[in-house]
Parts: structure tokens; C-alpha cells; sequence
């Protein structure tokens, strides 16, 4: 009977917690295993690199950047799941666009003018 109990509780917090916490963390690791984002004079200056390229761009650059974020940040309530803690950004410039996860950097709007960000709400922000 303890066994039974054990593994439906274990099955149960795999269904809803560790499986979608995994997916995310590695889809946000391996989109940004190379990833880096140095940000130079307050917010002024901005490098982008990754294994590809690197690119470096300034505040004017930015035409706008979206925030691809779950439900519970969206409406800036309390997260319940861990995994609701996972967004990514896309910084559109007249150079290019660039998707970079919160494991890259998690307060990209304290560098970014509030006139320039747009928010969506997605339910499951995985970087495609």
C-alpha cells in the first residue's frame, strides 16, 4: 500500500512539476548555450554573442523588444510551478533579431526604455 501511495505521488509531481521544469531548462539551455549579452555604459552600448556572430548595437538600435512571458508574470502575480519563472525576450533592432532566454539575463527591462517594451503572455515560453 506505502508503495502504491509512493509512486502515485511520484507520478503525479512528475506529471505537473519535474517533466515541464525539465523541458524548459533544457530548451532554455541548449538555445542559449553560447549566448552572451554584455551590457556597456548603463544600459547605452549592447554586444550580442553567440557561436555565429556578434553583434554590437546601441540604445537607438532598439526598435522594440517583446517579453514572451508565462501567465503568472504576465499578470505579475505569484508563481506556483517553478517552470512559470521561464520567459525569453526578443530584441528586435535594425540589425537584426535576437531571442535571449532568462538564463542569459533576467532584468533586460531595467536597460530598456518602457515606450520600447511589449509583453505577451504565452503559456508555454519555449525559445523556438
Amino acid at each position: 500500500m506505502f508503495l502504491k501511495i509512493f509512486l502515485g505521488t511520484y507520478i503525479g509531481q512528475s506529471f505537473l512539476f519535474l517533466i515541464p521544469l525539465s523541458i524548459f531548462f533544457y530548451n532554455y539551455l541548449n538555445k542559449d548555450r553560447d549566448t552572451i549579452l554584455i551590457i556597456e555604459d548603463n544600459g547605452q552600448r549592447f554586444i550580442y554573442q553567440n557561436k555565429n556572430i556578434k553583434i554590437l548595437f546601441v540604445e537607438k538600435d532598439i526598435e522594440k523588444v517583446i517579453f514572451h512571458l508565462s501567465p503568472p508574470l504576465y499578470d505579475k502575480r505569484s508563481t506556483w510551478l517553478h517552470w512559470d519563472d521561464y520567459f525569453y525576450s526578443e530584441i528586435i533592432t535594425n540589425k537584426g533579431v535576437f531571442k535571449i532566454g532568462c538564463l542569459v539575463i533576467s532584468n533586460l527591462e531595467d536597460y530598456i526604455k518602457q515606450d520600447k517594451i511589449e509583453r505577451r503572455k504565452v503559456y508555454f515560453p519555449l525559445i523556438k
